[in-house]
């Protein structure tokens, strides 16, 4: 549960959590059609280029994985063998910190004594997020997102590529099971050690460009079905209790993106099962990231879709022909 500066901003929290599903009709929007339409140049020849994989499986409610991987260029190959829906957000700690840490400061001790009051019917939200961010540690302020794989559908494979620095992360599961207790209660959390020696792996070549912004997703409008690697641009840092983040959903019959929006809520949200199918996508990250995703479209309507924003605007629908 990646919270950034969460006692500046309480107050935008509670508007935005108060505000329910409504979309933002004033919503900003950016130009990134120099590279939305076409394939950008690669750095590297084709050829010469290397990937370095890592298979992740999310289970209900665990996640198997290495202890430790190589730092740079890092391809996620996350195979969901649960019923659930299940994503793998990563969050670099700060120095000496680990999972441990984090279990008990920020799931249990702050979002636990803050929001289980809430659940409860105890307190009203706004008591709840300002408790929250009183429980928040100092040392939360110094953590960074770093990306990982987006929102998936049970016994469904992605893949997604991050750039890691050395240090310890923590990988977690927030989505709600259908009794509203969080995954990441439920033991879907681990650490996870990017050590000095680099992959040596180059970021993979896109055809298709996603550009975040606040509060909008820039994207084409129509995709061709097939294979594509997406490219995700995080232009800015939003003023509010997310970085921003992108996931991939494909509407199913009778279900629109109105219906999603509220889905999308981790705090009232997020009850698996999804009124959708989810394909993957890229977490949270900060201003200035890259990430990349794979996906294989079959014709359809689809959704890109934040966790965080997309009350407020941060979706967009598109066309598979």
């Amino acid at each position: 549960m990646k919270i950034r500066h969460l006692k500046l901003f309480v107050p935008m929290i509670a508007l935005t959590a108060l505000a329910g599903c409504q979309q933002d009709d004033t919503v900003e929007t950016v130009d990134a059609s120099a590279e939305s339409a076409a394939q950008p140049a690669a750095d590297t020849p084709a050829a010469m280029k290397t990937s370095h994989v890592v298979e992740v499986i999310g289970r209900d409610f665990s996640f198997e994985a290495p202890e430790q991987i190589p730092s740079g260029w890092t391809t996620f190959r996350f195979v969901n063998e649960g019923a659930q829906e299940h994503f793998m957000a990563l969050t670099r700690m700060p120095e000496g910190l680990t999972v441990d840490d984090y279990l008990t400061d920020v799931v249990h001790g702050a979002f636990g004594g803050a929001m289980a009051p809430y659940y409860e019917g105890e307190v009203e939200l706004a008591t709840a997020l300002e408790n929250l961010g009183a429980l928040i540690p100092e040392w939360y302020a110094n953590v960074t997102p770093s990306g990982g794989a987006g929102l998936l559908t049970g016994g469904k494979v992605s893949e997604t590529t991050v750039e890691l620095e050395p240090g310890y992360y923590v990988m977690e599961c927030y989505v709600k099971a259908p009794d509203g207790r969080f995954h990441v209660d439920m033991g879907m959390i681990r650490g996870l050690t990017v050590t000095d020696d680099a992959s040596g792996a180059s970021p993979p070549d896109a055809d298709i460009v996603v550009t975040l912004a606040n509060y909008v997703i820039d994207a084409p409008d129509m995709i061709s079905a097939g294979k594509h690697t997406v490219k995700v641009r995080y232009l800015e840092n939003p003023e509010g209790f997310f970085m921003h983040d992108v996931h991939l959903a494909r509407m199913t019959d009778g279900v629109s993106i109105d219906d999603v929006i509220p889905w999308m809520s981790w705090i009232d949200g997020m009850v698996s099962p999804a009124p959708v199918e989810f394909l993957g996508g890229a977490d949270q990250m900060p201003a200035g990231s890259t990430a990349f995703f794979e996906v294989d479209l079959e014709p359809g309507s689809y959704a890109w879709i934040s966790e965080g924003y997309a009350a407020q605007g941060a979706v967009k629908g598109f066309v598979v022909e």
